[in-house]
């Protein structure tokens, strides 16, 4: 598989770190490019785990009603 059949970030990924001479061979900096955009998808999905977990724990025991349109709880 050449770059040009990969998409356009990870095109431009894998150029920049053959350019850049950190990874020069074509296997290398492929799977350095896909698993730079696979750590960071999921870094950003355990993050809103994390922070949904803080919120949950904080609201637990709170009233949540809403009466009379009034935005105070």
């Amino acid at each position: 598989m050449c770059i040009r059949d990969r998409g356009v970030t990870e095109g431009g990924m894998i150029g920049g770190l053959g350019w850049m001479g950190i990874l020069n061979d074509d296997a290398s900096a492929s799977a350095a490019a896909y698993l730079i955009r696979l750590v960071t998808l999921w870094f950003g999905v355990g993050v809103g785990v994390v922070s949904l977990a803080i919120f949950r724990a904080r609201m637990r025991g709170r009233d949540h009603v809403v009466e009379g349109g009034s935005d105070r709880v």
